[in-house]
C-alpha cells in the first residue's frame, strides 16, 4: 500500500466537527426523553406515592435504544472516514465491532445512568418525607430534579458520542490493511483542554495494540500512570473521560505525517496570527502571581471590565433566588476601591468565570464590595461580595514568634495587614469530633499557599513576596466563594429539588466517623483540610474546592471530598 500524507491537526478538526454534529443529535433525543420521564415520574408519585419498577425498565429500554442507534450510526461513519483516508474497501467486520460495543459499553453505561436516576428519585422522596412536604410538592421536586435537566443530557450525549467514536476508530484501525498500524493522541490545545492531555501532543506514535500512558493528577497531589487504549477509554477514570475532546489519529508507520510539536487550537487558521502578549494574562492553568500584576488601565476601563465579567451570566439561567434575591443582580459596586484593588478583582473575575464555565453553570451576574462585616467574602444567587477590609491589605507582613517551630500557619483575619500567626483555635464540629486540631492544621484554605512555599518566620519578606501572599489570599477567597456558587447552582443545597446535598452530607458524616478514631488517638485528621471546613458540609465543600483548583495545592484536599467531587459532581456537568 502506498504512503499517505497525514496532517494531525486537520484530521483532529474533522473528528471534532463530526463529534459536535453527532453529539448534538443525541443530546436532542436524550433531552426530549428526560423531559418525558421527569413528567411521568412526577405524575406517578402524585397519583400512587411511589415509582414502580416498570418505570425504570421503560427508562432503561428507551435510553438503550437511543444510544444503540447512535452507536450504529457513529461506528460505520468512523469506518467510512478511515477507508477514505486509506483508499481501501471495507471487509465484513463492522457488525461484530458494533455488537461488541453495544452489548458491552452501551449496556453498562445505560445501567449506570438508570441506577443513578433511581437513587436520585428515591433521595428526592426520602428528603421530602423527612421535611413533611406534601405529595404534590414532592412530585414537583422529582420532576424538576437535575436528573432530568438538559445539562445532564448534554453531558451524557458528549461522553457517549466521544467514547463510541474513539472506540470505533481503535477497533476499525486494527482491521484495515496496514503494514504497521500506529496511533497518536491529539488534544484540543485550548484553554479548556487538560494540561496532561495537551502534554500527549507531539509524542512518538505507538502501535495500535499498545496503551497510551497518560500521567494523571491524583488526589494526593502527585501523578499516576493511567493506561488508555484511546481518548475516552473508561480505564482512564472520570478525570480523563468527562467532557474530553481529544481524539486518536491512526495511520501507517510509513506514512508522511505533518506533526507540529505544539498543535494549535482547531479554532485558529492554518497560518495563525502572531502571538499577543496580554498584560495580566491569567487562567486556571497559568494563574498570574501578585508580584506580576501591572496596573495599566484607567479606573473607568477597569470598572467597565469588572462590570462585563461580573454580569456575563444570564439571569434566566439561575435558580429561584434563595439568598440575596434580585436586588444586586446586574450591578457592580466598587466605588471606594483604588486602581490596584480593581486590577486584582478584574483578574480574579476572569478565573471565576472559567470555574463557572468548567462546571457548566451560569457566570456571575453581579459583584459588590459591600460584604458581610466580619467575612472576607460571600456568595448568593451568582452575586460575589468582597470585603475591602480583608481584600486590600497593606504593605506590612507580621510573623509571630515561634512560627519556625510550627509545621503550619495561617493568615490572620482581624487586621488590615497580612498577618501570619502561629496560633490555633479549637472548633466544635457537628460531626461529633470534639478534639481540637494540632498545630499542623490550617485555619483556612488560604493558608496552604504559605505552607506550600515553606514560608517561615525566618523568611525574608520582600515587597514581591508580600504582593504574592496577599493576592494568593485574594484568589483563595474568590475560589472559596465560587465553590459555594458551584454548590448552589448544581443543586447541592438542602432545600433544592435534587438531593445531591444528602449525598454530600453522607460523605461528610461517613468520612468524619472514619477519621474520628485517628483524630482522638493522634490529634491529626485527614478529613478536614482546615478548621473552617469543619463548620458544616457546605464549608467543607468550598474549602476543598479552593485547594483542588489551585496549582500545587490539590494534595492537601480531603481524599473523601475528592471522591465525592469527581464521582458525584464532575459527572453531572
Amino acid at each position: 500500500m502506498s504512503k499517505v500524507k497525514i496532517n494531525l491537526r486537520k484530521s483532529y478538526r474533522e473528528q471534532l466537527r463530526m463529534f459536535k454534529t453527532l453529539s448534538n443529535a443525541v443530546r436532542i433525543k436524550i433531552r426530549e426523553m428526560f423531559k418525558k420521564y421527569g413528567q411521568r415520574a412526577g405524575e406517578l408519585y402524585e397519583n400512587f406515592q411511589e415509582i414502580p419498577a416498570t418505570y425504570y425498565d421503560d427508562y432503561h429500554k428507551e435510553l438503550f435504544k437511543i444510544l444503540s442507534q447512535s452507536a450504529r450510526t457513529i461506528i460505520p461513519l468512523m469506518n467510512t472516514t478511515l477507508e477514505k483516508t486509506r483508499l481501501t474497501k471495507s471487509e465484513d467486520y463492522l457488525d461484530p465491532i458494533i455488537i461488541k460495543y453495544i452489548n458491552g459499553f452501551t449496556a453498562q453505561n445505560v445501567t449506570n445512568i438508570t441506577e443513578t436516576t433511581r437513587k436520585g428519585i428515591q433521595a428526592d422522596i426520602s428528603l421530602g418525607l423527612s421535611e413533611g412536604l406534601s405529595t404534590p410538592t414532592i412530585a414537583g421536586n422529582i420532576q424538576k430534579s437535575t436528573k432530568f435537566k438538559a445539562t445532564r443530557a448534554t453531558m451524557i450525549a458528549r461522553t457517549e458520542t466521544h467514547q463510541a467514536m474513539n472506540y470505533g476508530n481503535q477497533e476499525i484501525a486494527k482491521k484495515l490493511d496496514l503494514k504497521s498500524p500506529v496511533k497518536e493522541w491529539v488534544s484540543a490545545m485550548d484553554d479548556r483542554s487538560r494540561d496532561w492531555h495537551d502534554a500527549m501532543n507531539g509524542r512518538p506514535p505507538i502501535p495500535v495494540d499498545d496503551a497510551f500512558k497518560v500521567l494523571t493528577p491524583t488526589a494526593g497531589g502527585g501523578v499516576a500512570e493511567r493506561l488508555m487504549m484511546y481518548a475516552g477509554d473508561p480505564n482512564g477514570g472520570a478525570t480523563n473521560v468527562i467532557n474530553c475532546r481529544c481524539f486518536v489519529i491512526y495511520h501507517d508507520a510509513d506514512d508522511i505525517v505533518d506533526r507540529p510539536v505544539r498543535p494549535k487550537s482547531p479554532v485558529v487558521t492554518e497560518t495563525p496570527p502572531p502571538p499577543i502578549t496580554e498584560v495580566n494574562a491569567t487562567s486556571l492553568a497559568n494563574p498570574i502571581s501578585g508580584s506580576a500584576i501591572v496596573v495599566n488601565k484607567t479606573r473607568k476601563q477597569l470598572r467597565e471590565d469588572i462590570k462585563n465579567s461580573a454580569t456575563s451570566g444570564k439571569l434566566d439561567d439561575y435558580k429561584p433566588p434563595r439568598f440575596t434575591g434580585k436586588k444586586n443582580r446586574g450591578k457592580t459596586y466598587y466605588d471606594e476601591w483604588d486602581d490596584e484593588d480593581l486590577t486584582r478583582i478584574d483578574i480574579l473575575l476572569k478565573e471565576a468565570n472559567e470555574l463557572a464555565d468548567m462546571h457548566n453553570i451560569p457566570r456571575l451576574v453581579g459583584t459588590s464590595g459591600v460584604g458581610k462585616k466580619n467575612a472576607k467574602g460571600a456568595m448568593g444567587d451568582g452575586i460575589l461580595y468582597l470585603n475591602k477590609k480583608y481584600f486590600t491589605g497593606n504593605k506590612k507582613v507580621k510573623i509571630s514568634k515561634g512560627l519556625e517551630k510550627q509545621l503550619g500557619f495561617t493568615l490572620g483575619s482581624t487586621k488590615l495587614e497580612v498577618e501570619i500567626v502561629g496560633t490555633r483555635r479549637p472548633i466544635t464540629r457537628k460531626v461529633d469530633i470534639k478534639s481540637s486540631f494540632n498545630d499542623t492544621q490550617m485555619f483556612s484554605a488560604s493558608s496552604y499557599y504559605l505552607k506550600d512555599k515553606k514560608i517561615t518566620s525566618k523568611t525574608q519578606i520582600t515587597d514581591d513576596l508580600r504582593k504574592d501572599i496577599l493576592f494568593q489570599e485574594n484568589r483563595s477567597t474568590v475560589y472559596h466563594e465560587m465553590g459555594h456558587h458551584v454548590h448552589q447552582q448544581l443543586s447541592l443545597n438542602a432545600d433544592s429539588a435534587d438531593n445531591i446535598e444528602s449525598l454530600l452530607n453522607n460523605y461528610f458524616r461517613k468520612a468524619s466517623n472514619k477519621d474520628a478514631k485517628l483524630l482522638r488517638e493522634t490529634n491529626t485528621t485527614k478529613l478536614f483540610p482546615s478548621q473552617y471546613s469543619t463548620t458544616n458540609s457546605k464549608e467543607w465543600f468550598a474549602e476543598n474546592f479552593t485547594l483542588y483548583h489551585q496549582k500545587g495545592l490539590r494534595k492537601y484536599c480531603s481524599e473523601d471530598w475528592i471522591e465525592f467531587y469527581e464521582k458525584e459532581v464532575l459527572t453531572r456537568v
